[in-house]
């Protein structure tokens, strides 16, 4: 008896020879600092580069398929955080204070906070409704 599989969408069907390259290469993209992860780019040049003539995708291709596959890798409400100095201007004032900067890989958003010191009462919401992570 056969299964009738017309009526299947098999989604990106082109890169099927290529998807295994592309889902290692974005799983090691985990344990990667943000800047050294893979862009849809990157990812198109190191198939074109393996595979040459047999490489027969477009560039919109790659990045609808890394964009979903982005969205499965990471965990949500995952963030990475830094810290640092800046300088900012508060009232016409320049101001030396820090900052904490969270990047949000799943949903490619971030969140960044500017504080005029590193104490506790700073990170409480001093003059802030945000609430201490």
């Amino acid at each position: 008896m056969k299964v009738k599989t017309s009526g299947v969408k098999r989604p990106f069907p082109k890169l099927e020879p290529f998807k295994a390259d592309i889902d290692i290469w974005l799983e090691e993209d985990k344990k990667a600092r943000r800047k050294q992860r893979h862009t849809a780019k990157r990812i198109y040049k190191r198939l074109h580069e393996k595979y040459q003539e047999k490489f027969n995708c477009s560039y919109h291709t790659i990045v609808s398929y890394a964009t979903m596959m982005k969205k499965h890798i990471y965990i949500p409400g995952e963030a990475q955080a830094d810290f640092g100095e800046a300088d900012f201007y508060e009232n016409g004032a320049l101001l030396h204070g820090y900052h904490l900067n969270l990047s949000f890989s799943y949903s490619n958003s971030g969140y960044m906070q500017l504080f005029k010191g590193e104490n506790l009462e700073y990170l409480k919401g001093y003059g802030s409704t945000t609430p201490l992570l």
